[in-house]
């Protein structure tokens, strides 16, 4: 099983503007991919925690948005990565999308299916690229698994 980083379903030749909304755990780990890339510069990040805000920006060179609303409606982002609570998880992508930004959004993508519904249908509408980071499927033991069932 291969390995493929989350901007690598974009345009391979592209830079990407990213912004960040939910700095902590997961939020962080994708701050330090998105700024560590070739192809992104994380540019802003945003979370309800501003120390937590200002900690990722420091590590990554970013600035530090005030509101949620700042960041999806930055007209020089191109990506917009939603790694906050469940709660929000749905309206900020969905608000990201309508706002014609690509999305990286966390897992659960919603808390039941409407909500997963309406960021569906905001991708679709606004034709840009939404991908949830399940990124389980690259644990070891799951990636056994798809190779004994392969077998």
């Amino acid at each position: 099983m291969t390995r493929r980083g989350w901007l690598d379903h974009i345009q391979e030749t592209t830079m990407y503007k990213v912004g960040l909304l939910g700095a902590g755990f997961v939020g962080a780990k994708r701050a330090d991919v998105a700024a560590g890339s070739v192809r992104s510069e994380l540019s802003v990040v945003y979370d309800l925690v501003q120390d937590s805000a200002e900690r990722v920006a420091a590590a990554t060179g970013a600035a530090v948005a005030r509101s949620w609303e700042q960041v999806v409606e930055d007209p020089e982002l191109d990506i917009v990565v939603v790694s906050t609570t469940h709660e929000s998880l749905a309206s900020l992508s969905v608000a990201a999308l309508s706002a014609g930004k690509h999305v990286l959004c966390e897992k659960p993508l919603g808390r039941n299916p409407d909500e997963v519904r309406s960021v569906v249908a905001a991708a679709e509408t606004s034709k840009r690229c939404l991908k949830v980071g399940y990124n389980h499927r690259y644990h070891p033991a799951i990636a056994k698994v798809v190779e004994v069932v392969h077998e």
